[in-house]
């Protein structure tokens, strides 16, 4: 017997009758709708408890310094200029930006949900939202999965926070626009185009690959759905406006930010260095097959038990519409132990970084149960009544593989592993979730099985986010319920809470520089991975803002930047220079260690850091120049 439900994957929108498949679960959905944003309603205030705890020494304060100093960076850096230009009259400190970064990423998962929303409806009937509890339960699941974020990197906002912005709030004006079937743009539509041109010409200082690719794709789908609601007309009026958004994002940057011969001498030169000193596109696309290659694997073992247990018990659901329930509750036993074991032999609890690419394999992985499971429904039905290749197929499957895509879109430039920044943009992954929970039979929706399939992510996000924000902060030696201590130093005005040896950390570094000579505002260089001690001492990191261990060509690039007097520089150092950097300071005359006295050692608490990074960098030693003791 075949499932009467509405096809797998139809190639036509649901229809006024069938829509009313979900309004049958009013109880199920606002159970839904409103759990989820009861998780969005706790991890916000958890965010918003943990603002002025904790510091990370490496990523965050190499954004912080950049936005004080943005004149110092402004010939290697684009991003900050765009931030200190939206934000740099609020003067703001670490937990502004903080609060800055939070802001940022509720509004852009808010957004977002609202295009994904508008083309959820236009495909799947008016009522097809009413699975997740309603627009508001859509919107609290992007703004939930948009707030991943904070699993995996520092809570200040940075260029992946503006990525994130203009590939989310960009893709929901365009969403928007091709799920109106009307011939001509209305002035709204115009608008939402104009924006989606601006936010990715102007993510072209921010992350240009990511930019790139924004553009072609929403080229690409306003032309294929324009071209089906007003024909070539509709196609060159949608560019239009998408390309007068994009010329205004340029002209705004070029005109307010920085002038452009000044922008193309220096990308020029830092892409000159970036090539020759760290990585080429050639080695980033061998890097990415590797890691692509590994995440198959994963998905074959230890997920491709699950998904085949998901494909035959769909199939022999749609067979039969009954199992006996003692053979079902043996293979949902079953299956469940083998998945809780093999998620805590893998570690996936643990925020990504520490377990490898588990995470993101996780969540793969729920994408396919989800599309095995819809494999065994349709495996069963009889070859005529198979869905023909039909135009409404092919735009849900172009728009559910773009939804797939754009998180790569956002990871892609990355050194890291590519799994590891996608869960940066995962939002669109959870509207897939919902696609294809509303492409299951009416009996499954009836029996909360879609409910599920939103629940376990959400949840599981929920204790990524958790987790690196509580209990394993980003590249920090302690927990946030152990950062207690006030810290007051030269370069902060508020105050921050730390655990206690970082509080003797930075007041100890204080205390030596200050007896020596230094004061705020002048040259510390911080050799290496440690920008947040210039910034916490109140120094400039002459060139660049983080010296990396490992990179001294790059190092040296820096010191050709500089404005400042170098040689009246402090130096930081947790691990000794190499020779070619040597050479550097000393063709800038600072003839290091010659024309410098240690003046005293402190212990590293960062060394003993969370993550087991650079745990080589037990102690930081202080140099002063000799010249500045005349």
């Amino acid at each position: 017997m075949h499932v009467s439900s509405p096809p797998v994957f139809s190639a036509a929108p649901q229809s006024a009758g069938n829509t009313h498949r979900t309004t049958r679960l009013p109880f199920g959905a606002r159970i839904t709708g409103l759990a989820i944003l009861l998780l969005l309603a706790a991890v916000v205030g958890m965010l918003l408890w943990s603002l002025d705890k904790g510091f990370d020494i490496t990523d965050e304060a190499f954004y912080l310094l950049n936005y004080r100093y943005p004149g110092e960076y402004a010939a290697s850096l684009s991003f900050h200029l765009l931030i200190v230009r939206v934000l740099g009259f609020l003067q703001l400190e670490v937990v502004g930006y903080r609060l800055a970064a939070l802001l940022c990423s509720l509004l852009a998962g808010g957004l977002f949900s609202l295009g994904a929303g508008r083309w959820l409806r236009q495909t799947y009937g008016e009522t097809a939202l009413a699975v997740a509890g309603g627009q508001w339960g859509v919107t609290a699941l992007c703004m939930l999965a948009n707030l991943t974020i904070y699993s995996l990197i520092p809570r200040a906002i940075s260029y992946n926070t503006l990525n994130n912005f203009a590939l989310l709030v960009g893709t929901s004006a365009v969403l928007a626009v091709i799920s109106s079937p009307d011939r001509r743009l209305s002035y709204p539509q115009r608008l939402l185009l104009a924006l989606a041109g601006m936010l990715a010409a102007l993510d072209f200082f921010v992350k240009f690959s990511t930019s790139i690719l924004l553009l072609a794709s929403f080229a690409f789908f306003l032309g294929w759905f324009r071209w089906q609601a007003g024909g070539l007309r509709g196609v060159l009026a949608a560019w239009l406006w998408l390309g007068l958004g994009a010329s205004a994002g340029l002209a705004l940057f070029f005109g307010f930010i920085q002038p452009a011969g000044v922008w193309i001498s220096n990308f020029r030169t830092e892409i000159a260095v970036l090539t020759t000193s760290s990585y080429g596109i050639g080695t980033l696309l061998g890097t990415y097959l590797g890691y692509a290659i590994q995440m198959a694997k994963t998905m074959v073992y230890p997920y491709g038990l699950l998904f085949a247990v998901a494909f035959l018990l769909a199939r022999r659901w749609a067979q039969t519409k009954a199992l006996p329930i003692g053979v079902l509750l043996g293979i949902v036993t079953v299956s469940l132990a083998y998945l809780l074991f093999q998620l805590w032999r893998r570690r996936v609890y643990e925020v990504i970084e520490l377990n490898g690419i588990g995470s993101t394999a996780f969540l793969l992985a729920g994408l396919g149960l989800q599309l095995a499971a819809l494999a065994g429904f349709f495996s069963v039905r009889p070859r005529q009544s198979w869905p023909r290749l039909q135009i409404g197929l092919v735009n849900k499957l172009l728009v559910l593989a773009w939804l797939f895509g754009l998180p790569f879109f956002g990871a892609v430039g990355t050194i890291n592993n590519i799994f590891l920044n996608v869960l940066i943009d995962v939002a669109p992954w959870l509207v897939i979730v919902v696609a294809l929970g509303l492409e299951m039979p009416a009996g499954l929706q009836r029996a909360g099985v879609v409910a599920l399939c939103l629940a376990w992510p959400a949840f599981y996000l929920t204790e990524q986010i958790a987790r690196g924000v509580l209990i394993t902060p980003y590249v920090q030696s302690a927990t946030a319920f152990a950062q207690t201590e006030p810290l007051r130093v030269a370069g902060m005005k508020s105050e921050l809470r730390v655990d206690k040896p970082t509080a003797v950390f930075a007041h100890s570094l204080q205390t030596l520089l200050q007896q020596n000579g230094f004061r705020p505002g002048g040259p510390l260089i911080g050799l290496y991975d440690m920008p947040g001690m210039v910034y916490l001492m109140g120094g400039v990191s002459p060139g660049m803002s983080w010296y990396f261990s490992g990179a001294d060509a790059r190092n040296c690039h820096a010191l050709d930047l500089s404005r400042q007097d170098l040689r009246q520089s402090f130096l930081l150092v947790n691990e000794p220079p190499g020779a070619d950097f040597i050479a550097c300071l000393q063709k800038k005359g600072m003839s290091f260690p010659g024309s410098y006295r240690l003046v005293g050692t402190v212990d590293n608490p960062y060394s003993r850091n969370l993550y087991g990074w650079r745990g080589h960098q037990r102690q930081v030693a202080v140099y002063a120049p000799i010249l500045s003791e005349k």
